[in-house]
């Protein structure tokens, strides 16, 4: 059990040899950020079971939307010009809703 820090990278080992890394702004033990050792993140939980869990909404905005390449293809974006959801394919942004 213990923490270190070494090459850019903050270690811990908790009793059970697991990484976890937790920012908890509010002292609650409710989530805020958690990062454990397979390399799951959780938002507002303290118990992420993919790599992105978020309990709570998401806000995916920009103000434009960036050419649609093979590094972000997968992306979803919200366009707040038009009110709809976009994903990012190979063939380019497409429309999500109706």
């Amino acid at each position: 059990t213990g923490a270190s820090y070494s090459q850019n990278r903050f270690n811990m080992i908790n009793e059970q040899g697991y990484f976890n890394l937790g920012f908890d702004a509010d002292g609650r033990g409710t989530g805020g950020l958690n990062i454990k050792a397979g390399g799951n993140v959780g938002i507002g939980t303290t118990t992420p079971a993919v790599k992105l869990d978020v309990y709570g909404q998401i806000r995916p905005t920009n103000p434009t939307k960036p050419t649609c390449t093979a590094a972000i293809r997968g992306a979803i974006q919200y366009d707040v010009s038009d009110d709809h959801f976009y994903g990012c394919r190979v063939s380019g942004w497409v429309q999500l809703d109706n």
